[in-house]
């Protein structure tokens, strides 16, 4: 498709340029960012959290995450919640995501922490 330059088209380059001006950064209030006082960070996360955080990273549901952790269903769910309210999200993707870009997850997880590696079938994240 060839698009030539039209009065159509010199329009449509004003409109999203101006809509683009007008438009948000999507990226989640990190620690620090907010000014809500109980915002706690991830300073604050114990080592069974980065124990959580990594096993999500790899993809394990919050079930299997227990098992793995020797603790209940609920007390992984509700962590997972703690964690997503201290960092200012709303969902566990978001989480993901927020933990994957930030670098910290790598800085925070010794390579072995006793109990066995996820499964070996499961993609490994980009180094």
């Amino acid at each position: 498709m060839v698009v030539r330059r039209s009065g159509l088209l010199t329009a449509l380059i004003a409109l999203f340029e101006q809509y683009f001006e007008k438009g948000w950064q999507l990226r989640p209030a990190g620690p620090g960012q907010t000014d809500d006082p109980d915002d706690i960070g991830p300073a604050q996360l114990d080592a069974i959290d980065w124990k959580i955080l990594a096993l999500l990273r790899v993809g394990l549901t919050d079930a299997a995450i227990a098992r793995q952790l020797n603790t209940s269903h609920r007390t992984v769910q509700r962590r997972l919640h703690h964690m997503r309210d201290s960092f200012g999200l709303a969902t566990r993707f978001q989480l993901g995501w927020y933990i994957a870009v930030s670098g910290r997850l790598d800085q925070n997880t010794p390579s072995h922490w006793g109990g066995s590696p996820a499964p070996a079938h499961l993609p490994r994240p980009p180094a």
